[in-house]
């Protein structure tokens, strides 16, 4: 599954803001991925595994900005 930068930033906005979690670009690229897979996991049980909160203070201000 590919992601752009976009809807892994996305992806990190609303991990932070939902669930007040810091995670870098790629812990969230797998949620970034569910809508993308809505039908096919439409009635199953999901899990994504948020890791790694390994972003630098520059990076995290540019998502939370929405410049990315």
């Amino acid at each position: 599954m590919t992601v752009t930068d976009a809807e892994t930033a996305e992806s990190m906005r609303t991990i932070v803001s939902v669930t007040h979690n810091l995670v870098e670009g790629a812990a969230a690229m797998g949620f970034a991925s569910l809508p993308k897979l809505r039908e096919q996991l439409e009635g199953k049980r999901v899990a994504i595994v948020f890791c790694g909160g390994n972003i630098d203070s520059g990076t995290l201000r540019k998502v939370l900005a929405r410049e990315i």
